[in-house]
């Protein structure tokens, strides 16, 4: 989802580098982790040339994920719709809400242990669209929770040929009662903000975009707002992390998510509501 170079709380360049994950699974559907070495702290400060990303990329790491049932040992592949282009995954597990999943990750001597837990996906029961006079649509989601008394939650987008989703603009919020009733501005995912003319909050007419709405166990919901806290202040998705996040992880450094997800797909061109 994001390339975290997370630097090494350790100031010895000497010293190994921790292992960072960036891994997830949702319902119905495989779970997915990266690995790559933590960046080492000479080199806070500098950017990173391609060939420099690349050998950050661990490849030959084992990563178990246990859903209290069954431990399956995932298989790392190329696949270029990731960034960086290497997963591990498996056709032998799909996610079920309700149920808590455990990663371990070895590799160079090190283990990275965490766990998780796979929230019941929100809905919206209304979408409104509006096309605003300089022809950026404004697209807003009610939500009413049902479900549990506090939840956290995440919006991600990506528009017709990017590749992965991102944590939309603001995309972090959320919920204090049942029964609360929310109005949620959905606006760019922070990769499109970035490449697009500008630093525009809206999308634009004829934008084809798809959105995912995703429930967050309180760990999930700590990193990701902590994430949008320092987004607001670095425009750079890519750039180094000078400090490190939260994390549901031991041994190393990022995070293994479950994410209970809804997804709703756009073009936008026209004033509509769309009722659910």
């Amino acid at each position: 989802m994001l390339f975290l170079l997370l630097v090494s709380c350790s100031h010895q360049p000497h010293l190994q580098p921790n292992i960072v994950v960036e891994g997830w699974i949702e319902q119905g559907k495989p779970p997915v982790v990266m690995l790559h070495e933590s960046v080492s702290s000479d080199k806070i400060g500098d950017w990173y040339t391609t060939d420099e990303l690349k050998n950050l990329v661990i490849n030959w790491g084992k990563v178990t994920i246990s859903d209290g049932e069954k431990d399956i040992i995932l298989t790392g592949k190329t696949d270029t719709m990731y960034m960086p282009p290497y997963i591990y995954t498996t056709g032998k597990m799909l996610g079920e809400a309700g149920k808590r999943y455990t990663i371990k990750v070895e590799y160079s001597g090190l283990t990275v242990i965490g766990e998780t837990q796979l929230l019941t996906p929100p809905s919206f029961e209304q979408i409104e669209i509006k096309q605003l006079k300089d022809n950026t649509f404004s697209i807003i989601g009610k939500f009413v929770e049902k479900d549990m008394p506090y939840s956290g939650y995440a919006l991600f987008g990506k528009k017709q040929g990017e590749k992965q989703y991102t944590l939309c603009f603001n995309g972090v919020f959320s919920s204090v009662n049942t029964n609360d009733t929310l109005f949620v501005d959905i606006y760019k995912a922070s990769n499109a903000m970035s490449s697009d003319n500008g630093l525009k909050t809206h999308y634009v007419l004829n934008d084809t975009i798809s959105i995912r709405f995703s429930r967050l166990d309180e760990q999930a919901y700590e990193f990701w707002n902590k994430y949008q806290s320092l987004s607001f202040s670095n425009s750079l998705i890519f750039s180094p992390v000078y400090e490190n996040y939260p994390t549901n992880l031991t041994g190393g450094l990022g995070y293994f998510f479950a994410y209970g997800a809804t997804y709703y797909n756009f073009i936008l061109n026209m004033d509509t509501v769309i009722n659910f």
